[in-house]
């Protein structure tokens, strides 16, 4: 607290602890009806932030939570950078998304499997959300951030909050939720069960290439006029991804140095939630460096699109052939199996472009 007066911000007490404590909460109450966490980012300082949100929240104080640089306490930071602390001030989380985003650290959520267990977590923090109201908002954007339907997730977290907790729930430290550790890798148990558990398992493969094609295009928006012609014959598995991509586009060609994430209000909230989640993985074309792997990947994200697109028509074509034929209307269903013949073998070139000739 001293060095932060140095570093003129006044407005600031210490808890006097790694705690802050309910008699403190209602003393601050009197002063303000908003408080900025700013805890070390150890164990202990994790765990103090987790308590305060869920200590103030009860007393309908709206918190935000500051992120130190990993490797540094606010104390060091501030000293090291004595006008810091309006950016650390003005890209503050708010409580219960900080704790969310806390939670799916470390995992791919481009990964179905990492989806999955991304649920698992973001349940227990959503069942703490007093507020009905603010349940729905972060249940929605967890939902985008997991690229689930929220309806789903929050009727499992109603089934937590009614005391009918579901099969497999993630392990609890105290005051933070953890992963047990299997064979030296993080691991949170998967669950299999509930709303959530088994609509994760469903359309992995076509979202995992549209999001990481996404994802790419995100961090390197300098790429998106390279692969606009193709995107434009492609057709996605939702109207979201479409939407998003679209938008991106705009924006390059407005402003070619764009930076997407930091223009995420432009976007409509389902698509704020799929920038999100990409934004959060890990694509080793770009910590590598490597040009050529980076477009060796946009393309092959193409192929999958179009081989998912293809697919998808494919099995429309099913349906529409059994009505034509049903209806006796011999025309339409000769036009059908040429289409469906065409496109077969489309997919089949398609499929020996991506992983070779079987």
């Amino acid at each position: 607290a001293i060095t932060a007066w140095q570093a003129g911000v006044t407005n600031v007490v210490t808890t006097s602890g790694t705690a802050l404590s309910d008699h403190q909460v209602r003393l601050l109450k009197r002063e303000t009806q908003e408080l900025v966490l700013a805890f070390d980012r150890d164990d202990a300082g994790l765990n103090a932030t987790q308590r305060a949100i869920e200590l103030a929240s009860k007393s309908g104080t709206y918190i935000k939570v500051v992120r130190v640089p990993q490797g540094k306490d606010p104390d060091d930071y501030l000293r090291t950078h004595p006008d810091g602390w309006a950016s650390l001030r003005e890209h503050a989380l708010p409580e219960w998304e900080y704790l969310l985003r806390q939670v799916l650290t470390g995992l791919d959520l481009t990964e179905a499997e990492d989806r999955r267990r991304g649920a698992d977590l973001v349940i227990p923090v959503l069942a703490k959300i007093p507020e009905a109201s603010v349940l729905e908002i972060y249940a929605q954007q967890a939902a985008g951030w997991l690229r689930i339907e929220s309806v789903a997730l929050l009727r499992d977290v109603q089934a937590v909050k009614s005391g009918h907790p579901l099969p497999g729930p993630p392990h609890k430290g105290e005051g933070v939720f953890v992963r047990r550790r299997e064979g030296g890798r993080e691991m949170s148990p998967p669950r299999g069960n509930g709303e959530v558990g088994r609509r994760l398992q469903v359309d992995s493969a076509s979202k995992r290439d549209e999001g990481y094609l996404l994802g790419l295009l995100i961090a390197r928006p300098d790429l998106v006029p390279d692969v606009a012609g193709q995107l434009e014959a492609v057709s996605f598995s939702a109207p979201a991804y479409e939407r998003v991509f679209t938008r991106l586009q705009r924006m390059v060609e407005d402003e070619a140095t764009v930076r997407p994430t930091d223009r995420l209000s432009e976007f409509a909230p389902d698509e704020q939630g799929l920038i999100s989640a990409v934004a959060m993985a890990k694509y080793p074309e770009l910590d590598s460096g490597s040009e050529a792997a980076l477009r060796q990947s946009l393309e092959q994200c193409l192929q999958t699109l179009k081989i998912n697109a293809a697919q998808r028509r494919l099995k429309a074509l099913v349906a529409e052939m059994r009505a034509a034929r049903a209806s006796g209307d011999e025309s339409r269903l000769v036009t059908l199996m040429q289409e469906n013949d065409r496109l077969a073998r489309e997919l089949d070139a398609l499929k020996d472009m991506r992983h070779g000739p079987s």
